[in-house]
């Protein structure tokens, strides 16, 4: 693949990216904002089982040629503004002296249980996001159930909205076609060619592990399309300056448009959406999103209100070092979501993907 495709329309010059960041507006927070950060997180947890499908599904020949490994920041921003590129390892530090998040329970046991277990199933596996975030959404879910206690759903509000704004860091590896995630205290390990997928717990030592055979017949149903909003103003794509990411060369682009829909869809609210993609695209493979496909705007457009892929918009197969998808305005107001890779490494070896020594095997 070049390096510019030649199926993005033609573009203006490059414009400096510290002037064409998407921002958020100031604005009035919208009701029930628990409930609503519950609908936003879950269409992030559609996104990310897709990534891994495609990670499971990879043709180890695609594959082997990303023994890598790396952090992923992912940050939920609602009426805020996103981080500049390259600002990874002051993100890492910010999210490294959070403190922990206070866990009252103003609504209920019960009704706290059903939403942490709600949020948790839906969200628990997003790439960047994890449980912390899980758990902080669950107790702003739970603590909006109950408007006798308004003070403390305001102040779990508050922590859950800091926490993704400040961001989730997950750390990524990948040998071959094996691909290890870990979140906290907490990997999962997989291994198509083995059948074999490890979840290794790092604060009890243990590991539990799954096994599927890897001869098994699969088959591959056809889904209906999720629904898709109108255009309204034809996709823009704007390159950016090129700049330097983690001291890789990346190539910058902005896509702009609106769309429009009846009824709430997705991430967007019902009527006018503008939607705003940001990307810094570096030479490396992407090791989920191995099978490339030509960049299309105008289907990127139609379906931004319904994610399903953290492919390049604008160049498949590349790895995207830094994003921003923002949606004006959303079901939650002004939303950012944004995520930046860092602390890369080459794997040299295969250790990484076993439980470390003395961990004890649960059954």
């Amino acid at each position: 693949m070049s390096k510019h495709p030649p199926e993005i329309p033609p573009v203006p010059p490059a414009e400096p990216s510290g002037e064409d960041q998407p921002t958020g507006a100031q604005g009035e927070e919208p009701p029930a904002r628990g409930i609503i950060l519950m609908r936003v997180l879950g269409w992030i947890a559609l996104c990310a089982r897709v990534a891994a499908l495609a990670a499971g599904g990879m043709q180890p020949a695609a594959a082997a040629q990303a023994n890598l490994a790396y952090d992923a920041i992912t940050k939920v921003i609602i009426s805020g503004t996103p981080p500049p590129p390259d600002n990874f390892a002051s993100d890492a530090d910010l999210i490294a002296k959070l403190p922990p998040m206070k866990m009252s329970n103003p609504t209920g046991q019960a009704n706290t249980a059903r939403a942490t277990g709600l949020l948790t199933g839906l969200i628990s596996s997003i790439p960047g996001v994890g449980s912390l975030i899980a758990t902080g959404a669950a107790m702003a879910a739970g603590a909006a159930s109950n408007a006798a206690q308004q003070h403390a759903q305001e102040e779990q509000q508050r922590q859950s909205r800091a926490i993704m704004a400040a961001g989730r860091l997950t750390s990524f590896a990948f040998y071959g076609d094996w691909m290890r995630e870990k979140a906290g205290n907490v990997a999962t390990i997989s291994k198509p060619d083995e059948g074999v997928t490890l979840h290794v717990n790092y604060e009890t030592h243990s590991y539990a592990e799954q096994r599927v055979d890897p001869n098994i017949t699969t088959y591959t149903v056809d889904a209906t399309p999720p629904p898709t909003a109108s255009i309204v103003d034809a996709p823009v794509v704007t390159r950016l300056a090129a700049t330097v990411i983690e001291h890789r060369p990346v190539r910058g682009y902005h896509l702009h448009g609106s769309v429009e829909s009846s009824q709430d869809l997705g991430f967007c609210k019902a009527g006018r959406t503008n939607i705003d993609i940001v990307e810094y695209v570096s030479d490396l493979p992407d090791p989920v999103n191995a099978r490339a496909a030509a960049p299309d705007p105008i289907a990127l457009l139609t379906s931004a209100c319904t994610p399903s892929t953290t492919a390049s918009s604008f160049e498949p197969g590349k790895l995207v070092l830094y994003r921003t998808f923002s949606v004006h305005p959303s079901i939650a107001g002004d939303l950012i979501i944004a995520s930046e890779l860092g602390n890369f490494k080459t794997i040299e070896d295969r250790s990484l993907f076993s439980p470390p020594p003395g961990f004890t095997e649960e059954h």
